[in-house]
C-alpha cells in the first residue's frame, strides 16, 4: 500500500476546503534557497534570471537568422522588427530583475 504523510492524509479530510488548507499549510512552511517551496523572492528570482536567459538567447538566435538572410529584404525586415519586439521584451524583463534586485537589497 501507497505510504501516506501526515499532509496527504489531513488534505483528504478536508474535503471542500482541501485548496485552502493547502495554501495554509503552505504559507506555515515556509521557503527558502534550499527549499524553495514557496518563497516568493526565490521564484520571482529564479523566474527572472531563466526569462532573461531565454530572451537573451531569443535575439542571438534572430541575430543569426539576420544574418544568413541578409540578402532577402523582405525576411530582413521580418526580422528586424521580430528582434526589436524581444528587444523591448528583454529591456522590460531587465527593469523587473533590477526592480526585485533593489527589493531584496542586492542592488
Amino acid at each position: 500500500m501507497k505510504e501516506r504523510t501526515w499532509l496527504s492524509i489531513l488534505l483528504s479530510y478536508a474535503g471542500p476546503c482541501r485548496g485552502k488548507m493547502a495554501a495554509s499549510v503552505a504559507l506555515a512552511v515556509g521557503g527558502s534557497a534550499e527549499d524553495p517551496l514557496i518563497s516568493k523572492s526565490y521564484i520571482d528570482g529564479e523566474y527572472t534570471t531563466q526569462t532573461l536567459a531565454k530572451a537573451e538567447e531569443r535575439i542571438g538566435a534572430l541575430d543569426a537568422e539576420m544574418e544568413a538572410n541578409a540578402c532577402d529584404y523582405e525576411k530582413l525586415n521580418a526580422l528586424v522588427a521580430d528582434k526589436d519586439a524581444a528587444q523591448a521584451e528583454l529591456d522590460a524583463l531587465y527593469l523587473r530583475w533590477e526592480e526585485l534586485s533593489e527589493a531584496a537589497g542586492e542592488a
